[in-house]
């Protein structure tokens, strides 16, 4: 571990008055957990905010966003859920075993492509060197520095973004919506929330590309929902919250046509593909998000004018679902970051952050 390295990672980082800060007892964390953890991590997460790397690299914060205070390996439970059942099924590729086995890998940070662990052993955690992976458990590196020298080699190099910190939750007043008067199979019909979303957003900069949606629609066969064509017209692909949002864009990683294909190899993988159908097929999920735990957000296609089509949310092994049948894309963005009355998707708590938007800038 490098004291210079903490100090130069804590001078990249700026600290707005309205941030949101983790208060962790670590010695609560190290006891639940049967081990230390190293220096500059504990330093990171007491002398900065809370915050991301844009989204590519989440720091694990105990407590925080809802996770019980002393549970150090609950925000990432799904990863390591999903760490165990493919490592059992023979997907993926396991090199090290996963702590608390010996000399296994622990996880200290997440994101859209990557996880980030360290090899822990029985020497001083300040020693642990950081191990990469990409999300579905395939390439793996061993890294010769630790988390504090990856960090900031990593964002010498161009390879992260500046971080971001978290803003303060803050009490909203809320009132609950009018009843939507028109049913679909009893249920309320999706609504168009799309200038909400983006008013809480911010009034972002507008999308640096004029999108051909006709193009677009033509290619992908199929008419795609108002509110998501209002939203990247108005702020384009990038992350609300920490859930990538697909779109026309350049990068494979965000591209809603080119993305197809994850979520169907997943369900292959799963032993699934009997069972659930994807674009283009009739009534197949179009996928138009990621959360950064790997969970893929949907629209389920069954009825014939996109503007009634509601979310899915399938957790990355598709082994486990949850259908929102009253949501369109926006309603659930602002359900999903409090905007409007939070809920948990699948597992875990309701996003506490406040929402948040970072554009997607494909160089």
């Amino acid at each position: 571990m490098s004291a210079e390295a903490i100090n130069r990672l804590l001078a990249t980082i700026t600290s707005p008055r309205d941030a949101m800060w983790a208060q962790v007892d670590w010695q609560a964390v190290q006891e639940r957990l049967g081990t230390a953890l190293p220096f500059d991590f504990k330093a990171f997460v007491d002398q900065a905010p809370a915050g991301t790397f844009s989204n590519e690299l989440l720091p694990n914060y105990p407590g925080l966003l809802g996770y019980p205070a002393n549970d150090y390996l609950a925000p990432h439970a799904h990863i390591l859920n999903t760490f165990v059942r493919w490592r059992h099924s023979g997907d993926g590729n396991f090199p090290f075993p996963l702590y608390p086995e010996p000399q296994g890998v622990l996880l200290w940070a997440s994101g859209n492509s990557s996880c980030y662990w360290w090899l822990t052993g029985p020497k001083d955690p300040n020693e642990w060197k950081v191990v990469t992976c990409d999300r579905s458990f395939n390439h793996w590196r061993t890294h010769e520095a630790g988390m504090a020298q990856f960090v900031v080699a990593e964002l010498d190099a161009g390879r992260l973004a500046r971080f971001k910190p978290y803003p303060a939750a803050k009490p909203r007043p809320f009132e609950p919506a009018k009843a939507n008067e028109q049913t679909f199979y009893g249920l309320p019909l999706p609504r168009d929330d799309s200038e909400a979303l983006i008013g809480a957003i911010g009034s972002p900069a507008p999308a640096s590309r004029r999108i051909d949606w006709a193009a677009l629609e033509t290619r992908l066969g199929t008419a795609l929902p108002s509110d998501y064509k209002a939203f990247m017209d108005g702020c384009g692909t990038g992350c609300v919250c920490d859930i990538t949002i697909l779109g026309p864009d350049p990068c494979e990683s965000h591209n809603l046509v080119a993305s197809q294909a994850g979520q169907a190899a997943a369900a292959e993988n799963a032993g699934l593909a009997e069972h659930v159908s994807f674009h283009p097929s009739r009534h197949g999920l179009l996928c138009w998000g990621r959360r950064a735990d790997g969970t893929y957000l949907s629209w389920k296609t069954v009825k014939n004018d996109p503007q009634h089509w509601t979310v899915v949310a399938f957790l990355p092994h598709m082994r486990s679902q949850q259908s929102f049948d009253d949501m369109s894309f926006s309603t659930f963005l602002l359900r999903y970051s409090g905007v409007l009355t939070p809920m948990a998707v699948i597992i875990g708590e309701p996003w506490q952050a406040g929402i948040t938007f970072s554009p997607h800038n494909c160089s």
